[in-house]
């Protein structure tokens, strides 16, 4: 009981901190996307 509510914690852990690097990662990619708009 307690080692799946452990697995399942992790699972929810490492899922968040992937959806927030992907955040992050397609906000840097629009940053850079207008960045490149503006120099042309």
């Amino acid at each position: 009981m307690r080692l799946s509510k452990k697995i399942n914690f992790h699972i929810l852990v490492l899922s968040v901190v992937f959806t927030t690097t992907n955040g992050f990662g397609y906000i840097n990619n629009v940053a850079l996307l207008s960045a490149i708009k503006t120099r042309l």
